[in-house]
């Protein structure tokens, strides 16, 4: 136990003047610490602010590559198309040769074919002339009928030339290869 000796007005007093000591001391500590953390905070965001700036140069850089590949890409990209369209055209071994001389192999009489067109990976134009229609119905039907490789006949033009007396045609099918088992 303590005794103070103090008229009660100075006990007061001296009391007040503690406690405005440690209410000083709590808000010179609570000041430092404030300056410190906003002094943290201002230092962090600093360091965010120079990695953002960083990332956005990145990024734009970037940007810029991807813009000049998009052309390449696209061009890669035409060119698999078109590797793939011929790899699709030769795993068929398509025998070109060989249904052309098929073809003009049945012809007889006065049927002559003049031209072919291959439209189509799948589709044949025959062009030519002949005398007889009736010729010309026949040859149409035994292709059609005996090879089962060449479907969807389609005569697409019938003309009767006048300076010759022959009727020119042109006529269309479609060429289905014969699947292995």
């Amino acid at each position: 136990m303590t005794i103070n000796l103090l008229p009660s007005d100075l006990q007061k007093e001296q009391k007040r003047s503690n406690r405005s000591f440690v209410a000083g001391g709590l808000s010179v500590a609570f000041l430092v610490a404030l300056i410190v953390v906003v002094s943290v905070i201002f230092s962090y965001r600093f360091v965010v602010t120079k990695e953002f700036n960083q990332v956005t140069s990145d990024l734009n850089d970037l940007k810029v590559l991807v813009a000049e590949k998009k052309s390449e890409e696209g061009n890669l990209k035409a060119i698999h198309t078109k590797l793939e369209k011929i790899d699709e055209i030769f795993n068929k071994h398509y025998p070109y040769g060989t249904i052309l001389e098929d073809l003009d192999a049945r012809t007889g009489g006065s049927i002559e074919l003049e031209d072919v067109m291959i439209e189509e990976q799948d589709r044949f134009v025959l062009i030519g002339s002949t005398d007889s229609l009736n010729e010309l119905a026949s040859y149409l039907k035994q292709v059609d009928e005996e090879i089962d490789e060449y479907t969807d006949f389609v005569l697409r033009r019938l003309q009767f030339n006048e300076t010759d007396f022959r009727y020119l045609f042109e006529f269309e099918f479609t060429y289905i290869p014969a699947t292995e088992s």
